[in-house]
């Protein structure tokens, strides 16, 4: 029986290495026999999740949301007569479920494909509520705020994804797009608000947390540029 010289695992007569750190096996008492049975495997595999375990958790979940949808439309109904607001709950089901069933489901592209899914579930669901309320409130919000906002927040997230998906980030690029897509975001929020409001489009509050970004990103990418300046800092903040 061999031992790993640098770690002291026991060693299987048909390791040539130590399978915990690598170490070469070097032993003329015991040498190697490639053909003897091996207690560790040749190659480690992650193991990729099976369809069927999907499938059954897909399942899972929507039958997890039918019971309350159900319940909640058996109780409307039997106590006023009609549907009136169980419909609310029914839609926010619909949209937790287009949120977690499909990304089980697809299989390439599920970052685009669940985005995507969600800005119609929640546009739709939105937009059911302004038609609903509309006769009450005589205010046509969807068109002009809701819709907006949703697509700048979708386009938001889908910048961000792409610039940590096409790119290994370190800590300071995560840093530099988290500060400038805040910056960039808030200002879109106040001018889409300004638009609903009907205020002229010319940024106030938003506008100095932008410069504020902008600057504080100038700074991390001097950083980022500049290694002493870089190691002065690590050093003075003892990371």
């Amino acid at each position: 029986m061999s031992y790993c010289v640098n770690c002291g695992v026991e060693l299987e007569p048909a390791e040539q290495k130590c399978p915990l750190c690598g170490t070469p096996v070097v032993n003329p008492n015991h040498p190697c026999d490639p053909h003897a049975w091996s207690a560790y495997p040749r190659r480690v595999q992650e193991a990729a999740p099976s369809l069927l375990s999907r499938k059954t958790t897909a399942a899972v979940i929507s039958a997890a949301l039918v019971l309350p949808a159900g319940i909640c439309l058996v109780c409307n109904y039997l106590i006023t007569g009609a549907v009136t607001w169980s419909i609310y709950i029914l839609l926010a089901l619909a949209v937790v479920w287009v949120a977690s069933v499909p990304p089980l489901l697809i299989h390439r592209g599920t970052l685009f494909w669940a985005i995507g899914l969600d800005v119609a579930a929640v546009g739709g669901f939105l937009y059911v509520i302004n038609r609903l309320t509309y006769p009450m409130t005589r205010t046509n919000w969807f068109d002009t705020l809701a819709l907006p906002l949703l697509l700048l927040g979708a386009a938001t997230v889908l910048f961000v994804s792409a610039a940590f998906r096409y790119r290994q980030p370190g800590k300071l690029y995560g840093c530099i797009v988290c500060v400038m897509t805040i910056g960039v975001l808030l200002l879109g929020v106040e001018l889409i608000t300004n638009a609903y409001l009907g205020k002229a489009l010319s940024p106030h509050w938003s506008l100095p947390i932008l410069i504020l970004c902008a600057i504080l990103a100038l700074f991390l990418i001097v950083i980022g540029r500049k290694i002493k300046l870089r190691n002065h800092i690590k050093k003075r903040l003892h990371m």
